[in-house]
């Protein structure tokens, strides 16, 4: 139930909101309320009387579609009314100056309507990505769909894209896809057995010219490039990627796309390096170990793993080094024991 003032109260809300001055609004709301209440025949009392909810919309529908009409040559439009502020001088929001009423010690800001922007032209010399250039050439274009398959890969759908990938890939992008597929491997161990089964289609396929490509790849991947003033975050990669193509290469190894010739001419260029001073060579002790972990219980035949043997000694010899690097060669040696060796 509502009181005569608070109904005024709540249409006179409406009309603010609606751009119609609240004073001349209240005056007509009391006569018609008064108009209203006499033609229901509503007795008038001294206290106040309090109406129904059902009353109150049907009398603020009807007063304020009343003065809504009577004021509609004078009333701001929808589309630039702005919000309200209290402020007694205007500050414009938008370009253009604003449109000021004062309404009771009140300033209603309307913000001019603004025509919409220009369409956007591309010009004759914007730029264009290398990906949707005119020079785009079609090795170009098959090569991205190759890395696209590459970048999908996962455990559920590892078989049906290596099958895309090795019917997609020709003479001439071979060399390319070797060289994507190694570097994937380096940086994802967990997809270490996906990129040996896509290897072994390809080997299959092209034969020598793959695994010639393959070698290669992998020698280079055991290379440290690094230089004294390279920063922390380019040795951490560099050092984690070798780790990587250790992995990866022990994984060929067991896939027999590799064999273990190719797996000792890979020890050679680790063990090279061990004797190399500076800050890399613990790196390098710890790569050649990791190796020999992993190699030697794949090889099968007492005459190869008798090829090992210079290995384990260069890493007795070796002294000054970290404690974690003691016991990555300790951890070698008990191998090497296990084996008959040393």
């Amino acid at each position: 139930m509502y009181t005569v003032d608070e109904i005024i109260g709540i249409c006179k809300t409406t009309a603010i909101e609606m751009g119609l001055d609240p004073l001349e609004f209240e005056s007509n709301l009391r006569s018609n309320f008064d108009l209203y209440t006499d033609n229901r025949r509503v007795e008038k009392i001294d206290k106040p009387r309090t109406y129904t909810i059902r009353f109150l919309q049907k009398f603020s529908e009807k007063c304020t579609q009343e003065l809504f009409d009577s004021n509609a040559e004078t009333r701001v439009p929808a589309p630039m009314r702005g919000p309200l502020s209290k402020s007694s001088s205007a500050v414009p929001n938008h370009n253009g100056p604003p449109y000021k009423k004062n309404i009771s010690n009140e300033t209603i800001f309307f913000s001019p309507k603004r025509d919409p922007p220009p369409p956007v032209v591309r010009s004759e010399n914007a730029w264009i990505g290398a990906k949707f250039g005119k020079e785009h050439t079609e090795f170009d274009m098959n090569i991205n769909k190759i890395r696209s398959d590459l970048n999908k890969i996962s455990i559920e759908n590892g078989d049906s894209l290596s099958t895309r990938i090795c019917d997609n890939t020709t003479d001439e992008y071979l060399e390319t896809v070797n060289t994507l597929i190694f570097q994937k491997a380096e940086r994802e161990i967990k997809f270490h057995s996906i990129y040996a089964n896509l290897c072994v289609m390809l080997n299959s396929k092209f034969r020598e010219k793959f695994m010639e490509l393959l070698l290669k790849q992998c020698k280079e991947g055991l290379t440290l490039k690094l230089s004294d003033d390279d920063e922390d975050e380019t040795i951490i990669l560099a050092v984690k990627n070798r780790l990587g193509a250790i992995s990866f290469i022990i994984e060929l190894l067991k896939k027999k796309i590799v064999n273990p010739k190719s797996v000792l001419e890979c020890m050679e260029i680790l063990s090279e390096s061990i004797n190399d001073s500076g800050m890399f060579r613990e790196h390098n002790i710890c790569h050649t170990c990791e190796m020999l972990i992993l190699t030697v219980p794949e090889i099968k035949t007492v005459s190869m793993l008798k090829k090992f043997i210079p290995f384990f000694n260069r890493l007795i010899k070796i002294d000054s080094v970290s404690t974690r690097t003691k016991f990555k060669i300790e951890e070698v040696l008990a191998i090497g024991n296990r084996y008959k060796l040393l």
